[in-house]
C-alpha cells in the first residue's frame, strides 16, 4: 500500500537473461486520476525504480458500470510497442477501471521480441493478483 492508501498489486521479479520485469496494477475510476496516480507510483517506488531502464510502461482502461468503454490509452516509456501490448492485454481480458504498469531493468543482453512476452507476463500476473482477471475471465478474441 502506498503512503496515500492506494494498493499496488506487484509481482515478484520476472528474470529473463539478466533483465528484470515487475508488474504493478491498481484501480483507476476516472481519467482525472491518471496523472496523480502515476506521480504517486513514481514517488512511492522511487528507490526501486531509480535504476530501471524503463520504469513506467503502462496502459489504462476505463468503463462505465455496463462495461461501455469510456477511455483507454498507453505509454511505452521508450520500449517501442510496449504500451500497445499492455493495452491489448487489458482489451483481451476485458479489464475494467484499471491501470497496469510494468518496469524493466535491462540486463545487458538484448531480448528481441521475447521482451514483449516478459512484459505481458508481468502485467498479466499483476492483474491476476489484483483480481482484475480471473481464470473465469472470458477472452475477448475476435
Amino acid at each position: 500500500m502506498s503512503r496515500l492508501g492506494r494498493v499496488w498489486n506487484a509481482t515478484a521479479p520476472l528474470l529473463e537473461r539478466k533483465s528484470k520485469f515487475i508488474g504493478w496494477s491498481t484501480p483507476l475510476t476516472e481519467i482525472s486520476q491518471l496523472e496523480p496516480v502515476l506521480q504517486e507510483f513514481t514517488d512511492c517506488h522511487q528507490k526501486v525504480l531509480s535504476k530501471a531502464t524503463h520504469p513506467k510502461m503502462y496502459a489504462w482502461r476505463l468503463t462505465d458500470d455496463a462495461g461501455k468503454l469510456l477511455n483507454q490509452g498507453s505509454h511505452d516509456d521508450g520500449e517501442s510497442g510496449a504500451g500497445n501490448r499492455l493495452l491489448g492485454l487489458l482489451e483481451l481480458y476485458k479489464c475494467r477501471n484499471v491501470l497496469v504498469v510494468v518496469s524493466r531493468w535491462y540486463g545487458g543482453i538484448p531480448l528481441g521480441p521475447s521482451r514483449f512476452r516478459c512484459i505481458s507476463s508481468a502485467a498479466q500476473e499483476s492483474l491476476k493478483i489484483g483480481g482484475f482477471i480471473t481464470t473465469k475471465t472470458k477472452l475477448n478474441r475476435k
